[in-house]
This record gives structure tokens, sequence and C-alpha cells, in this order.
């Protein structure tokens, strides 16, 4: 239960990162709280990564990543991405390993081995089916800039990317939908230079707010070919108050343009 999103902007020359900070326990006893710790987080100079799900393996799936990352000689978003790829099946036959196939005494080598060799059991059938199911609660934004551009990758199970570059947006988590609905009711466009961008992205996280376990407070950050810029605190203030001051205006505006349907309706149903 959270919200991450990514949008490119400045004619897909930058993107835009942002995500609440809500920590959720869905275990009892059930409790929610805002953390420090962002879920935005530095891959290299030009990347960063936004993790929705679980709160115990962000960690863990990063430093899988960097492992990865440091296998390639030449990075781009899409190598980063394909790295993640393999990161999140590494963890992936991790978890199935430790909750799966150790109930029944095998490696995941071994069951590879049996699988491939169409010698399949019963029990084995049973096996497959837990394998072939076992989701990991993760999914990750991979979001950056490398010399051809803007690029926004989206990976979850069972350990596949999937790129945002034709839409030029995305959002995972809890918030998702609500998130973008903000960005098709502002007919968003890669072509809006950033201070644009930054409010619909901002607007988009205030959207997600409304689904639950998204957290009220926010973490934005910008990418450029110049790096990684973190929104400050001053910054988001002036984003709240523009967000505040559209509602206001869209609130007045309906209240004003829909006041003659009420009074119609109303007087229809005094004369039932």
């Amino acid at each position: 239960m959270t919200i991450c999103i990514a949008a490119m902007c400045e004619n897909g020359k930058a993107v835009i990162a942002a995500s609440d900070k809500m920590i959720t326990y869905s275990a009892p006893p059930y409790h929610q709280f805002e953390h420090p710790r962002s879920k935005l987080q530095i891959l290299a100079r030009r990347a960063v990564i936004a993790t929705a799900g679980s709160a115990l393996l962000p960690s863990e799936f990063i430093n899988l990543i960097k492992e990865e990352m440091a296998k390639i000689e030449k990075l781009n978003i899409r190598e980063i991405a394909y790295a993640a790829e393999r990161a999140y099946r590494r963890l992936r036959v991790k978890g199935i390993e430790g909750r799966v196939l150790s109930a029944y005494g095998i490696t995941w080598s071994e069951y590879r081995d049996i699988v491939k060799s169409g010698e399949i059991t019963d029990l084995y059938y049973r096996i497959i089916s837990q394998v072939e199911n076992f989701r990991i609660e993760l999914e990750a934004i991979i979001a950056g800039v490398d010399e051809s551009g803007a690029h926004i990758y989206v990976i979850d199970n069972p350990g596949y990317s999937n790129s945002f570059d034709d839409i030029g947006y995305t959002a995972i988590g809890s918030g998702e939908y609500h998130a973008i609905r903000s960005f098709i009711e502002n007919y968003y466009s890669v072509s809006l230079p950033i201070p644009q961008a930054l409010y619909v992205v901002y607007e988009a996280k205030k959207y997600a707010e409304f689904a639950p376990g998204v957290g009220k407070q926010t973490d934005i950050v910008i990418i450029t070919e110049d790096g990684v810029i973190e929104v400050n605190e001053k910054i988001k203030n002036e984003l709240d108050e523009a967000y505040k001051t559209k509602m206001k205006i869209i609130e007045e505006l309906r209240e004003k343009s829909l006041k003659d349907y009420f009074e119609k309706i109303d007087k229809y149903l005094k004369s039932y």
C-alpha cells in the first residue's frame, strides 16, 4: 500500500519521480506509519528506483541490482532495467526455495533438473503449481536519463520489465489508479517543461492519497542529464498551495455552473 510515480518531461530530456513515505504492516497487529527512509533510492548518477509492496525487500533487491549492474560494461537506463529483472528473479528464487521447496527438502537446482527431465510425479505437479503461483510482494519503477533521453521502466512479478516511454508516465502501488487519473485529466504530455510537469506529478500524488495506505508526506526528485535533484520543502510548499488553489477554483466553478440544475431538480422533486 503506497504510491510511486514517474513522468517524463522537457520533451523527453528529464524525468520526475515521486513517492509517499507510508509503511503498512498488514499482519496483526495491523498498523501504518510515516517512515523517514525514502522509497526513492539512487541507483546511478542519473537513475533512481522507487519501490512499492513489502517494506522488508527493497534493500536486498537494490543490493542485488547493484551486483548485476557491476557486471555491465556500459550502463544505460535499459541495461539498469535488465539488471533489475535479473535481481528480481534472484530474489524470487530465494523466496521459492525458502517458502516452498525447503518444505520438500529440495533446492532450486534440483527442482529445475526434475522439471527438465520430464519425469514428473503427482507430488511435483503440486510443487510446480506452487512455484508458478509464487509471488513476491514487490514492484519497482526504474526512472532515469541517459544519452538517448529519459526512460521509465516497471519491474514486477515474475521478474520482467516493461517500458513506459511511449506513454510517458506511470504509477505503482495502491494509489496507482488515482494517480493515473490525474495525468489523464491534465492531458499530460512529455513536452511539458519541468515546472508544469512537477505540478502534475504532485497533483497525481495528492489524488493517490484517497487510496488506502498512501501517506501524506511526499518525496520528489528531478532527473536530468546533470543528475538527480531532490525537490526541497520550499518548492513542495509552493506545489501544495498551487494544488489547493486549483481545487478551490474547481469547487467554486462546479457549484456555480450546476446551481441552476440543482434548483430545477429540487423543484421537480417537490412537485411529486
